[in-house]
């Protein structure tokens, strides 16, 4: 593979939108599907929380098992039951479309490299037939890594519904098991350096939590080495998410590869591409946050002015819950609108300079 050059690949992602804007309207698609399901979740939620709010009445009253509440109760589960099913399908939706739209996109990428001309139906074409392809590559692959999560979920719902402790245990170790796997799949990610400061902080946190069962004072201590884990957990969980999402497609696309195949090169990718995949990860994080903070800050002032006027503590916070639901609308608008197609592009062109070489790019005006 060749050697990434990260400069070449930010500089030409924006060459590309230029030299064909249509690249955005599969993410302008997106976003107004994202700000919709938005939207709707948000009745769902406020649903829940006027049923736990009612609930929540009862909590001292000595009326708290007469049938209101326990109707009041039953609300409530069944607000939260609504609201997750909702987000289970309305997710599943969404990540359907995504992975189609990604495939598309990519062929109309290597149209800008290659000097073609994009017809929008070799873009329904490509998007129909190998967007299958990449679903079902991308479907096997979180299924491999992200399972102990998606079984612990399931297995904790039905011990809420039967309120039992053994099915909340199960569904404890399932997590447990999901952090470890995704401990070991960083291992097997990372190079030999990187991989020796791993395991020697992994034995550090492992060593102390083992001993804070008979000394509680070092379970203390295991906090900071432990939060450290969390961090590479959570920097290998986005590692690998965007090589599913990303790679994935590129592979099928541009590599004409099957479902297994895309499967392996994503993996090869990430794990030869490490630093420059976390490198390009660091980047689109700094750019959300430039772009969110403006409107968290926003957020922030007018819950402010509510509280100094007193309107927070009233019975009827619609107006705060309402602000709130356009903020969070317009941020997962310009986030998934405008910030996703320039991360996207980095990565497939990032995937274009290891399997073609960076000729390729450099040849783009």
């Amino acid at each position: 593979m060749s050697k990434i050059d990260i400069g070449l690949i930010l500089g030409k992602s924006f060459t590309v939108i230029k030299k064909q804007p249509f690249i955005l309207i599969p993410f302008l698609i997106l976003a107004f599907l994202s700000a919709g399901f938005t939207i709707l979740t948000f009745s769902y939620t406020a649903e829940m929380m006027y049923a736990f709010e009612s609930f929540s009445g009862h909590e001292y009253d000595y009326e708290m098992y007469s049938p209101n509440a326990l109707e009041e109760l039953a609300a409530l589960f069944f607000g939260m039951g609504k609201l997750f099913i909702f987000l289970i399908i309305g997710s599943l939706i969404l990540w359907l479309i995504q992975i189609l739209l990604y495939t598309g996109t990519v062929s109309v990428v290597m149209d800008v490299l290659e000097g073609r001309e994009t017809g929008i139906g070799s873009f329904i074409n490509v998007t129909i037939f190998k967007g299958i392809t990449a679903l079902l590559s991308t479907l096997i692959a979180y299924i491999v890594v992200f399972f102990p999560t998606v079984a612990g979920i399931f297995i904790f719902l039905i011990g809420l519904l039967r309120m039992s402790e053994a099915a909340f245990f199960i569904s404890a170790v399932f997590f447990i098991i999901q952090f470890l796997w995704l401990l070991a799949i960083l291992y097997l990610l990372s190079s030999k350096i990187p991989r020796i400061i791993y395991i020697i902080i992994t034995a550090i946190t492992f060593a102390f939590v083992i001993l804070g069962i008979f000394f509680m004072p070092l379970l203390i201590i295991a906090l900071l080495p432990l939060f450290l884990l969390f961090i590479l957990v959570m920097i290998s969980m986005l590692i690998i998410s965007f090589a599913i999402d990303y790679i994935i497609p590129s592979a099928v696309v541009i590599d004409n590869s099957g479902a297994v195949d895309a499967l392996k090169k994503s993996y090869l990718f990430a794990k030869n591409h490490t630093i420059n995949s976390g490198l390009l990860i660091l980047i689109a994080i700094v750019i959300s946050i430039i772009i969110i903070t403006p409107f968290e800050i926003f957020s922030v002032m007018m819950q402010a002015g509510d509280v100094m006027s007193g309107d927070f503590y009233t019975q009827e916070p619609v107006y705060l819950t309402t602000a709130d639901l356009i903020i969070s609308v317009i941020e997962t608008f310009v986030i998934t609108g405008i910030v996703s197609p320039f991360i996207f592009l980095m990565f497939v062109l990032m995937f274009v300079n290891a399997a073609r070489g960076k000729e390729i790019l450099e040849k783009l005006k």
